[in-house]
């Protein structure tokens, strides 16, 4: 890769040569961070998921609290202050599969967004590879071939 860059650094025959290795260079940087965008995205997701399950522990633990005094209302107050909890049939609290899904559908949405507005941004930066491309080879003598050689 180092090669043909240098190749078209140097090459006289080649018009905008300098202009032509910045944007590759600057391409190459959009696609890489394109990537990280994307892996990002997939770590916060789950770092989210993550942080909401410590959170409906700590939920958890404090209505076991609150039961053990023994309040007559409990399940009322459970679902006013815990609305993602319930107390499942054999009588211990869980989380409701109803919440699960919903953040786990909204992990997943934000993740296919980002992946999705990346893979717009990537196909963007391709056609102006493509163009600059097509470019130098109407300006040029040299071939787009002989470039790469």
């Amino acid at each position: 890769m180092i090669g043909w860059l240098r190749t078209a650094w140097r090459n006289p025959k080649l018009p905008f040569r300098r202009h032509f290795v910045v944007f590759t260079l600057i391409s190459i940087f959009a696609l890489a961070q394109l990537t990280w965008w994307s892996i990002f995205q997939t770590k916060e997701g789950l770092r989210l998921i993550e942080t909401q399950e410590g959170y409906w522990q700590q939920q958890i633990v404090v209505a076991y609290v609150q039961r053990s005094s023994g309040d007559e209302g409990f399940k009322e107050w459970l679902d006013l202050i815990f609305p993602d909890l319930e107390v499942a049939s054999n009588n211990t609290i869980q989380v409701k599969a109803a919440a699960r899904d919903k953040l786990t559908n909204f992990v997943n949405s934000r993740t296919r967004m980002f992946i999705s507005e990346g893979a717009f941004f990537g196909f963007i930066v391709l056609i102006g590879v493509l163009y600059m491309l097509r470019t130098c080879a109407k300006r040029s003598t040299l071939s787009i071939v002989s470039l790469f050689s």
